[in-house]
């Protein structure tokens, strides 16, 4: 008996990082998250993300898709109408060493100038194609109008049936 993949997609399995007890070094970001080109790391009492790239991924490929990412959310936080719909944005950053639990440095798992902050969004996240059909309609229609037009791994947090906020969007995609 196979397994439906769209019941499968929506399994939350634990990232191997998340048991690391990754930090960057020096500041109260820790581990938070992660996906398929970075981990987040949150310092939630300053309520900002940093979204570290991965060495997992060939750098012309991780290049593309952090440019990618940046320059959508440069659009989107300049744009009267995105602004409301992501979280505030604070720009690229260099970050200068990582570290494991054990206070090993794991930087070299990382492209330190391939990373942005972010308001840190606190609720639950969700996937954007479980939105209603109307809702994705809405947010897609708005971002594609402002040539942001990667929005399929999006993921938002919904208050009364509307996106509050979105993560996870760029100009385009790029295949892994």
């Amino acid at each position: 008996m196979g397994i439906n993949a769209d019941w499968a997609s929506e399994i939350q399995m634990p990232f191997w990082n998340e048991s690391r007890g990754l930090r960057i070094e020096g500041t109260n970001f820790s581990y938070l998250s992660e996906g398929a080109f970075g981990v987040v790391f949150a310092d939630k009492t300053a309520a900002r993300i940093r979204k570290v790239y991965r060495t997992l991924n060939k750098v012309d490929l991780a290049t593309a898709t952090f440019d990618s990412e940046v320059a959508a959310y440069e659009i989107a936080s300049a744009d009267e109408g995105l602004r409301t719909l992501i979280p505030k944005w604070f720009g690229p950053r260099t970050v200068q060493t990582i570290v494991d639990g054990n206070d090993n440095d794991v930087s070299n798992e990382f492209f330190s100038d391939l990373c942005f902050e972010a308001e840190f969004i606190p609720g639950r996240f969700q996937k954007f194609r479980n939105l209603s059909d109307a809702e994705r309609h809405r947010v897609t229609n708005l971002f594609a109008s402002r040539g942001i037009g990667y929005v399929k791994d999006m993921s938002a947090v919904v208050r009364n049936g509307r996106v509050f906020r979105a993560i996870d969007f760029a100009l385009e995609e790029f295949e892994n």
